[in-house]
Formats: C-alpha cells, structure tokens, sequence
C-alpha cells in the first residue's frame, strides 16, 4: 500500500494536461485553473482547509488577461481543495462557497448543484482509491460505483429553500440513476448510452469503462482512479522547468494538508494592468504570478500583449486599448 502522502502527489501532478506531443505544457487553459485552484488554499484556521476569497478574486481577474475561459468550469480546478482535506463532510460549506464564486465567474449560477453532485462523486472516488492504497481492478469497479450510488442516496444537503432543496434532491436522482445504470453496464446486464461531448462527468465515467480515455484533465484522473491505462510520461522522469514546477506545486499541497506550512493571508490588492507600464527586459515580482521579466511587448490595432516568462511558464497578457 502506498503512503497516503504520495497517492495524494500521484493524483495532483497526473490531473494535468499533456499536449499533443504528450508534454506538459502549463499554457493550457485547464492547467492554469488547476495551480489557481492550490495557489488559493488557506490552511490558516484549525478547521478546514480553505481558500482564501481576496487572492482567487485577483487570481480570475489576472486569469481573464492571459487565459482562455471556456463555458464552464473544469471539475479539476477543485482536485486541490479535495486533496488537501480529509473528507467532504469537513469541506462541504467551504466548497459550496467555492463553487458559488466561480459559478458567477462563468456566469453559470444554474449548474451549481451539478458541480456539487459531482466534486462529491469525485472526492468519492478519491477516498476510495487512497483507502486501497492500489488502482482498482475490474472486479473492483462494480462495487465502487455501488458505494458511489448509496453514498448519493444518503446525500441530503438543505438549501436555503425548500424550492432549493427540492431543485438538489430531483437532480441529485438523475444521477443516481445513471450511476445505476452504469453499474449494470459494468456487470453486463445493459448497456450504458454515452456522450464524450457532454460535460456530465457520467457520460465521461461511461466512456471510461468502454476504453474511450481522453487526454483531457479530468479523464487523466479518472483513470488513474479506476485503474485504466493513461498513455502519460511520468513528470518524475522529465528535466524540464515546467515538471519541476509541478512536482513543488504537489509538495506544497500535501505540507498545506499536513499543516507543515501554513500559508498566508493574501493583503494586497494587485493588477495585471501594471505589465502594460514596464519595458522589455524588466524583472521584478508580482503578488499572483510572483518573479517575473518582460520578454516581449506587441501590439496589434486596439490589442496589446505583452509576453512574460516566470517560473509556472511564459504568460501572454492582453489587453484592449483605446486611443
């Protein structure tokens, strides 16, 4: 059986995306949200593990300069909040105010219950895996999914209305029954319709099981989880920067969980406007993405970027200006 401390680094650092060459590359949109989602952890207090509200705000307000935000939010910006905490129960309030916060971010305030149905199915299917210690095996998976199912029938999370608790309990048994269904796909007695396009982490659980592993982030996870193969490298046999950097991003997470470091209180208030006012060849440090130097600076009609290089990868921030 591994120790806790390593299936917690295993699980961090195989959550990230590779590229098409297979690489790492923390460029990628879904990346960046995975380090914004640990760089935000406040382990200050003696109760859960959770994030601190000024640093995310100025965390999306510097992503909205470099990133590339896609409709909705991927479920992995959540693996560090999970990680880092012992069990759900302990986190539940912390995540719900999370999820909330990025909900209006992604202006999707209606998938709210849906993000929380399934960061439980996911920590679920965490906890089993760092339970066992090992992959699971094929006879395996049938049972954790009938964990999974009983755990979601048991799950009674009271909104601040009753029209609100109904809303939750009524989604809630849609998933159920998926998870249902899966499970008799899984022991043969019918077959699960599926579709890869569908953000519903059952349709990608589904596609698991049938051998369709994406190279998506989630899918990275996923089958880690439920011991399916992955075509990955092993970061731990890469020598580049951004690995690296990786590996001391997954250190971190497992010292914020074990209260080795305690992280500090986010005090300033910061832009990325203030790249814009720095010449090429400039080096200095920054509250969010912390050393930096300008490498380039372009401008096309009403667009500029200017192109940094830090220690997490190279950042394009762009702007729009108006003469």
């Amino acid at each position: 059986m591994q120790n806790t401390d390593l299936i917690i680094k295993e699980l961090y650092t195989g959550s990230y995306e590779l590229d098409q060459a297979g690489k790492l590359d923390l460029s990628l949109p879904t990346n960046r949200l995975i380090l914004i989602g640990t760089k935000v952890l406040d382990n200050r207090s003696n109760g859960p593990i959770n994030f601190d509200v000024d640093r995310l705000y100025d965390e999306l307000v510097y992503f909205n300069s470099y990133g590339s935000k896609d409709d909705r939010c991927p479920l992995s910006f959540f693996l560090g909040i999970i990680l880092a905490n012992r069990s759900y129960q302990v986190y539940e309030s912390c995540l719900i105010d999370l999820i909330n916060k990025l909900m209006t971010f992604y202006t999707t305030p209606e998938s709210l219950d849906n993000y929380i149905i399934e960061v439980f199915i996911i920590d679920s299917l965490i906890r089993a895996y760092i339970r066992s210690g090992e992959p699971s095996q094929e006879g395996d998976r049938v049972q954790i999914f009938k964990d999974i199912k009983d755990k979601l029938v048991s799950y009674n999370l009271i909104k601040e209305s009753k029209k609100e608790t109904i809303g939750f309990q009524l989604k809630k048994i849609k998933y159920i029954e998926k998870v249902h269904r899966l499970i008799d796909h899984l022991e043969g007695i019918a077959s699960f319709k599926y579709d890869l396009d569908s953000p519903d982490l059952l349709d990608l659980l589904g596609g698991l099981v049938d051998g369709n592993i994406g190279r998506d982030s989630l899918s990275g996870l996923l089958a880690i989880l439920l011991g399916y193969d992955k075509n990955d490298s092993n970061l731990e046999r890469q020598d580049q920067e951004s690995e690296t950097f990786v590996l001391s991003m997954a250190d971190y997470l497992v010292d914020l969980r074990n209260r080795k470091k305690i992280s500090r209180k986010y005090q300033v208030k910061s832009s990325p406007r203030h790249f814009l006012k720095e010449e090429v060849g400039y080096q200095a440090k920054d509250p969010i993405l912390n050393r930096y130097r300008i490498v380039d600076k372009l401008r096309d009609g009403n667009t500029y970027i200017v192109r940094l290089e830090t220690k997490s990868g190279p950042y394009n921030m762009t702007y729009t200006i108006r003469d």
